[in-house]
């Protein structure tokens, strides 16, 4: 009897071994890859700083794929049905321009250029600014619809001072960057 309860032991240890591996590896749908090739994130500012802190530490990680793909989540998925709806339409052209000719080509790059300096530069603390109305910030006035953008401050920890790194705006489940948005800065009280 003790011979068959010892089979039994094994078998269960087995079956466990391969339901753990099959959740861990498969469970997910992305092959051997733990990561999740898309996070989604709520529209507030702990979540903006998480998903900040996720791209520092892909950049830190060995694993650029992973960090490739959290970078091109950044990406406004329509820059003109964005625009559309949340710029006002004499600054539409010009927002479109700066993004699409200036911020978007060059995302993944200037990002990974970014980040890496970032690192050099032992900033791996992150604060997070959240701005909801022209009283939080003048660039506000530039949106025909209620948005909130938000920033990031890379620190070395315990400082307050550092590498500002903005605008971002929350759209479907992700946060997208903007860039500087130096298109509607002049013009932002239209």
């Amino acid at each position: 009897m003790p011979h068959v309860a010892a089979r039994l032991g094994r078998l269960f240890w087995l079956q466990l071994g391969f339901v753990l591996t099959w959740c861990f590896c498969c469970g997910s749908g992305s092959g051997m890859s733990f990561q999740d090739p898309v996070r989604r994130f709520d529209n507030d500012p702990d979540a903006f700083k998480q998903c900040m802190e996720a791209l520092l530490l892909a950049a830190a990680g060995k694993d650029l794929e992973h960090r490739d793909r959290l970078i091109d989540q950044l990406k406004l998925p329509d820059a003109k049905a964005w625009s559309e709806r949340f710029v006002k339409a004499p600054l539409r052209q010009p927002f479109l321009e700066e993004y699409e000719n200036k911020v978007a080509p060059e995302l993944r790059q200037e990002i990974t250029k970014l980040l890496a300096g970032r690192l050099a530069n032992q900033q791996t603390e992150v604060l997070a600014a959240h701005f909801e109305s022209p009283e939080d910030h003048p660039l506000l006035e530039a949106f025909q619809t209620r948005c909130q953008l938000y920033a990031a401050r890379f620190v070395i920890p315990g400082q307050k001072e550092g590498y500002h790194w903005a605008f971002f705006v929350h759209d479907q489940d992700q946060f997208r960057y903007l860039g500087p948005l130096k298109s509607l800065w002049p013009k932002a009280g239209q």
